[in-house]
């Protein structure tokens, strides 16, 4: 199972022109609740994957096992992002300029090689445990036939309104010959909308699955909103990776901050209701009920809090 070894890190910039309430920052609990419903033998396969990872954890030596990679080690991931569009010129709507794509992916490595120009600012009980994860993010160089490529592929395709539901949005990840296997690269499906199956207004940045859960495996990919790529908006983008390496929310498996305790599945990270569009100052002040005597690691990128910084 691909885990990330690190206690999670960055997150979510909301765009100022949008009202926060109306943003789910991410959608990958409703995506799977949805395909609970509707998707034979899902269940099963989440149950199969959980006595996993369980298992795993029981099992692991996580010390032993970050101190047997050298600090000059990097993981490196080939990611594609697939740009669906409507016939925009390119930089136009929908169909993102390379550059804008490259600049998200600068973000998300700085993210998670603690390269960030906020990092001085990280609540000072916490800070010590960000690190440089050692995994880096690049465009792929080789596409599935062995031939050249950027690593950012253009689709005309009308499911740029991009529905949870539908399955067959993943045609570009699929295994047949020519396709972006998902075993090989990290899929990053940029859309213009994310439709929520349970009919939910607002709006949805982003959403993938935990390793080993997703309903058909072309759907091990992320689905990505086209207008939370600049600057620390993409932040969101490192979130939906964390998730796709393994991290469960800080608060736990939903997407609802604020109700229930939880963490992201990493002994490091204490127990938390969670933060929604708010960062509480100073930390110092912050006691959380679900882990009695400790504060909340509120800068954690898998929370929804306002002041995702590690």
């Amino acid at each position: 199972m691909k885990k990330l070894l690190l206690s999670a890190s960055a997150f979510l910039s909301f765009a100022a022109a949008m009202n926060a309430q109306q943003i789910q920052p991410c959608g990958m609990h409703q995506a799977m609740e949805s395909h609970l419903k509707n998707v034979p033998g899902y269940a099963a396969k989440l149950n199969a994957v959980e006595a996993v990872k369980n298992a795993e954890l029981a099992n692991s030596n996580m010390a032993a096992k970050s101190a047997s990679i050298t600090s000059a080690y990097t993981f490196t991931i080939p990611v594609v992002f697939h740009v669906l569009h409507l016939g925009e010129n390119i930089g136009t709507g929908t169909n993102v300029s390379d550059a804008l794509l490259n600049s998200a992916l600068a973000q998300v490595n700085r993210d998670f090689a603690r390269l960030g120009s906020d990092t001085t600012t990280i609540d000072p009980l916490y800070d010590s445990l960000y690190i440089n994860s050692r995994i880096h993010f690049e465009l792929a160089k080789k596409d599935p036939m062995g031939n050249c490529t950027n690593g950012i592929v253009r689709h005309y395709n009308t499911r740029t309104n991009w529905a949870q539901s539908d399955l067959f949005n993943y045609q570009y990840s699929t295994m047949a010959p020519g396709n972006w296997n998902p075993s090989k690269y990290l899929n990053i499906y940029i859309v213009k909308n994310i439709i929520d199956d349970g009919g939910s207004q607002g709006i949805i940045v982003g959403y993938t699955y935990l390793p080993g859960t997703s309903p058909i495996d072309p759907a091990d990919a992320i689905a990505y909103r086209y207008d939370f790529l600049s600057g620390l908006n993409a932040r969101s983008l490192s979130h939906e990776i964390g998730h796709w390496l393994g991290l469960s929310h800080t608060f736990g498996g939903s997407n609802n901050a604020g109700t229930v305790c939880g963490n992201d599945d990493i002994g490091d990270t204490p127990r938390t209701s969670g933060f929604f569009s708010n960062c509480p100052q100073p930390y110092t002040a912050l006691n959380d009920s679900c882990d009695p005597g400790k504060r909340p690691n509120i800068n954690n990128i898998m929370d929804y809090s306002s002041c995702p910084k590690m």
